[in-house]
C-alpha cells in the first residue's frame, strides 16, 4: 500500500467528530507555533513542530481510546506551555485591548488626574527640561509616566516620595551619586510617586545592541503595562528615547518629547497617538 493509498483509506472512515477534532488540534498547534515564532522562541517552535508531527501520526494510528487520551494530553501540554512561556506577552495583549477601550472612555478621570491643562503643561515642561539638562550632562535617567495604575511590586521595589514634579527634583534623583539614581522614577499626575524602582527587563531578542539596561527596562514595563510611557536618557550618548506599548522612538528633541508626554498624559486623541507612535505595536 502506497502512502497516498494509506491516507485515502484513513480518511474513508472520517466523521464530523473526527474533522472537528483535527480542526481543533490544528488550530491550537498553528496558534502556538505562530505566537512562539513571533516572539523569537525558536526552541519552543521546534518542540511544537515535533509535537505536531506526533499529533499527525497519532491521528492516523488505530489506537482506540488511547488516541483520544493522547490528543487531549497534547492539547493540555500546548495550553500550559504557552501560558508558562508567554505569560508576559499574553498579559500584555489582553491588557492592551481592555485598557485602551477604558482609556478612550474615561480619558483623564481618576485619582491624580484632576489637573487643569495648564498644570499638565507645567508637569510636561518640567520633565522635558530635566531630560534635556541630563542629556547635555550625560546623566542617565529612566522616568515612567503612569496614566492609571502600576504594579505594587514595582512601587515597593523603590522609595516612596509623593512629591510634586519639578525639574530640579528629577535631576537631583538621577545625580550619579544619589542613592536612587540607578532605578526608575514613577510619575503620575503632578506627583513623583516613587524613585529607585526596579522594572522587569524585556527579553526581546531583536533589541538593538546599543540600547542598554535602562532601555530594556523601559521596554519591559511597557510590555507588561501598555498604558504607561517610559522616557530614557542615555548616560553614554545623551540620546532621549520614549517607549510606549513596545514601540520605541529615539533621538527625541524637546518638541517630540513634549508630544510623547502629551500622549502619556492622554491629552491627544487616539488617532493622533497612532500617527505619532505608528500602528500594530512594533518597535522601530
Amino acid at each position: 500500500m502506497t502512502f497516498w493509498e494509506y491516507i485515502k483509506q484513513a480518511f474513508n472512515g472520517f466523521g464530523w467528530s473526527d474533522v472537528l477534532e483535527l480542526v481543533i488540534i490544528a488550530s491550537v498547534v498553528l496558534f502556538v507555533f505562530l505566537y512562539s515564532a513571533r516572539h523569537n522562541s525558536l526552541f519552543y517552535t521546534y518542540v511544537l513542530a515535533a509535537m505536531g508531527l506526533i499529533v499527525f501520526a497519532v491521528t492516523f494510528a488505530d489506537l482506540g481510546s488511547f488516541n483520544v487520551i493522547l490528543l487531549l494530553l497534547l492539547l493540555i501540554l500546548y495550553t500550559f506551555g504557552t501560558i508558562l512561556l508567554f505569560n508576559a506577552e499574553l498579559k500584555r495583549d489582553v491588557f492592551k485591548r481592555s485598557w485602551k477601550s477604558l482609556l478612550h472612555t474615561f480619558s483623564m478621570s481618576g485619582e491624580g488626574y484632576d489637573l487643569s491643562e495648564e498644570e499638565v503643561d507645567a508637569n510636561i515642561a518640567n520633565i522635558v527640561k530635566a531630560c534635556q539638562n541630563m542629556s547635555k550632562a550625560d546623566v542617565g535617567a529612566l522616568i515612567v509616566v503612569v496614566r492609571e495604575s502600576i504594579s505594587d511590586s514595582v512601587l515597593e521595589s523603590g522609595t516612596m516620595i509623593n512629591a510634586v514634579i519639578s525639574s530640579e527634583l528629577l535631576e537631583t534623583i538621577f545625580f550619579p551619586k544619589s542613592p536612587l539614581h540607578d532605578g526608575a522614577v514613577i510619575v503620575k499626575g503632578n506627583k513623583i510617586i516613587a524613585a529607585g524602582c526596579y522594572l522587569p527587563l524585556s527579553q526581546e531578542q531583536t533589541l538593538a545592541k546599543e540600547l542598554g539596561t535602562r532601555h530594556r527596562a523601559a521596554l519591559g514595563i511597557t510590555e507588561l503595562n501598555p498604558t504607561v510611557t517610559a522616557i530614557v536618557v542615555s548616560e553614554e550618548t545623551g540620546i532621549i528615547t520614549a517607549v510606549y506599548d513596545r514601540q520605541i522612538k529615539r533621538y527625541l528633541d524637546g518638541q517630540n518629547l513634549t508630544k510623547a508626554l502629551q500622549y502619556a498624559y492622554n491629552m491627544e486623541l487616539p488617532s493622533s497617538r497612532d500617527t505619532f507612535w505608528g500602528v500594530d505595536g512594533h518597535a522601530e
